[in-house]
């Protein structure tokens, strides 16, 4: 399979000629997204290469093609050296440089090559034109520093040295990146990195507070760490010289709270040569390395599933299951047990793993595909939740530091992930899925040239949409989804603004409140409807439990337009679950629109519905979804 998709990069690059998938797909880049979204590799990478190689096509559309094309050959298909040729080309489009020398960065840290992971970095930062390029290119500077040194500390402590010109470098342009940054949880991630390296426990414990987004110990929870003042103490007073049990301390809290590296990383610059007689420190370790196991098949089983597409779930299941026993019993039979090791099960394995590390394995089915959803507990607490006259109370869960977020995760990189699943006893949230993008919503509203070109994208996608919706009443619009988050995070952002807040304070709240309304509708309101769904045995079918979930998720939202943009997704209408729910949705409000036309403002019968439906005030947004919610009866 390898083989054959290098083939297929040179004939789509180099001889002009189409292969039969290509000739199949279409050259718009819209279609091609709709592909990468829809999880579509072949029919993505085809009609990526079509366009990349159109001179007919804007060259905004050929550079966006040209890098999916190149991350899908590294990603996908494990190619990296043909990734490397598409960079190359991409480049010689001239025009947005800096996100190829991003990816060319982002390849050569996996390879170790960090210091030409640095140069890269460094020249994404030269041909920058935005805000967001230029942070883009520091924090992976930063990054590969701090990657190079973590590796000379963990497989050859002797040639690390904490003093090191390099590190030291890459600490200070750090420090520079987070000040006018306040709530990012990634800077707040490598600091903690860079404070274990050099020494610097106040560091340590800003950065530890920062990334869980708290500003005073009284608002950590016990489920994250029991105690917090110690933990506080011994980070505050870490560094090179302190005690061996101050560092001991330091990598219990870490681990405690997740950080299974960065408290192997302490152990690596510290116990080598003293090794510790702590058990729990052994178990430490030994989960770290099952973890590390974990990832490399985890990520060799999805590059599987790209080369092998055609198995079922059942099938991929199977194998998955097939090799993760192995490792799971070599980590089972390492454990100390007070009574006699117990027997292996795999129900008692992951009971295990969640009694000892706050780590919750579940590897089930989302968004069509099976894959492992594995994470660590930061925040265990009792809701209830209320809708309708129904109430539930339940467990509500976060987990964080993703060993994998399943197979969609990794496929859409980070661009949409899982933000959730529910069991018998409540749901779990994953945090990863909601720090981020509140980060990315805020430079998209304070960026000159993001703003700018999201208008561009607007004007240029809003012109099509009553093309689409005459042929598909029901189609993903991505001007009317364009729209709505601009209009919502817009209005948002002037409401602070008008409060009287300013710069880090405003920045801070902004991505707060996101955080907040995205935590409101696609976890409180949607995940508390399937904890209700399934108290009331409502259906077994996921496609109807999520066509209720998105009801609920629009309805209970302190702003319902913003939710309902979730529902206008590029999966409208595909074989999945939140395909099919999403696809009903729409055809309900376009349905309740039509009944209802003249008490729309503007409304004009001779359009398509759909590209309208920004028109609808919030409380006709909520009326629509109400009538069509089965519980709302």
């Amino acid at each position: 399979m390898k083989l054959y998709f290098i083939q297929l990069l040179k004939i789509v690059l180099f001889s002009g000629l189409v292969s039969t998938s290509c000739a199949q797909s279409s050259r718009s880049i819209d279609d091609a997204q709709n592909a990468y979204f829809q999880m579509d590799h072949k029919k993505a990478y085809a009609t990526f290469a079509n366009v990349m190689r159109d001179r007919q096509q804007t060259i905004d559309d050929r550079i966006i093609a040209t890098f999916y094309t190149a991350k899908m050959q590294w990603m996908f298909y494990q190619n990296p050296d043909s990734a490397f040729l598409l960079i190359a080309k991409g480049l010689e489009l001239n025009e947005d440089q800096a996100k190829f020398h991003l990816l060319r960065a982002r390849i050569l840290n996996e390879q170790g090559k960090y210091d030409e992971a640095m140069q890269a970095a460094t020249l994404a930062s030269a041909s920058g034109e935005s805000e967001k390029d230029f942070y883009d290119a520091e924090f992976a500077f930063c990054y590969s520093i701090l990657e190079k040194h973590k590796s000379l500390a963990s497989t050859n402590n002797q040639a690390f040295n904490p003093e090191h010109q390099q590190l030291l470098e890459g600490y200070s342009r750090l420090k520079k990146l987070a000040d006018p940054r306040p709530g990012d949880v990634a800077i707040a991630k490598l600091q903690i990195g860079y404070a274990l390296l050099v020494g610097s426990g106040e560091d340590l414990f800003n950065g530890w507070m920062s990334y869980f987004r708290l500003t005073r110990i009284d608002q950590v929870h016990p489920s994250l760490i029991e105690q917090i003042d110690e933990f506080q103490e011994a980070a505050k007073s870490y560094s090179s010289t302190s005690t061996l049990k101050t560092k001991e301390a330091v990598l219990l809290g870490l681990a405690e709270s997740g950080f299974y590296e960065y408290a192997a990383l302490v152990h690596s610059l510290y116990f080598d040569k003293n090794p510790s007689s702590d058990q729990d420190i052994k178990e430490i370790l030994l989960y770290h390395q099952f973890i590390e196991s974990i990832q490399s098949m985890t990520l060799a089983f999805y590059q599987e599933i790209i080369a092998n597409g055609e198995r079922s779930n059942n099938e991929r299941k199977e194998i998955y299951v097939n090799q993760l026993v192995p490792y799971a019993m070599k980590l089972w039979k390492a454990l100390e047990w007070n009574s006699g090791q117990p027997t292996f099960t795999k129900e008692g394995f992951e009971r295990e793993l969640r009694k000892r590390f706050k780590a919750i394995i579940s590897p089930f089915s989302a968004n069509g595909y099976f894959g492992l959803q594995m994470g660590h507990i930061v925040l265990n607490d009792k809701r209830s939740i209320k809708q309708y006259g129904e109430e539930a109370v339940f467990s509500y869960i976060a987990v964080d530091h993703m060993v994998s977020n399943g197979y969609s995760g990794w496929f859409w990189d980070g661009l949409a992930q899982t933000g959730g699943w529910a069991d018998d006893e409540g749901f779990l949230q994953v945090r990863s899925a909601y720090t981020s993008g509140p980060v990315n919503k805020w430079v998209k509203q304070t960026d000159s040239v993001q703003i700018k070109e999201w208008k561009e994208d607007i004007e240029k996608y809003s012109l099509k949409d009553d093309s689409i919706a005459q042929e598909n009443p029901y189609a993903f619009l991505r001007g009317l989804s364009l729209r709505l988050d601009r209009l919502q995070e817009q209005s948002l952002l002037d409401s602070l603004k008008s409060s009287g807040l300013i710069v880090a304070e405003l920045r801070i709240a902004f991505i707060n409140t996101i955080e907040f309304l995205d935590l409101e509708s696609g976890i409180y309101a949607h995940e508390g409807r399937h904890v209700i769904d399934k108290k009331n045995n409502y259906s077994k079918k996921s496609a109807k439990l999520e066509y209720t979930a998105k009801l609920s998720e629009i309805y209970f939202s302190s702003k319902p337009m913003m939710a309902v943009s979730a529902v206008i997704s590029r999966n409208i209408g595909d074989d999945t679950s939140h395909g099919k729910a999403n696809l009903k949705v729409v055809k309900g409000l376009v349905d309740w629109m039509e009944k209802n036309s003249k008490e729309i403002v503007d409304y004009d019968a001779a359009r398509p519905t759909l590209p309208q439906l920004d028109k609808l005030s919030d409380s006709q947004l909520k009326r629509a979804v109400k009538s069509l919610d089965p519980m709302a009866d």
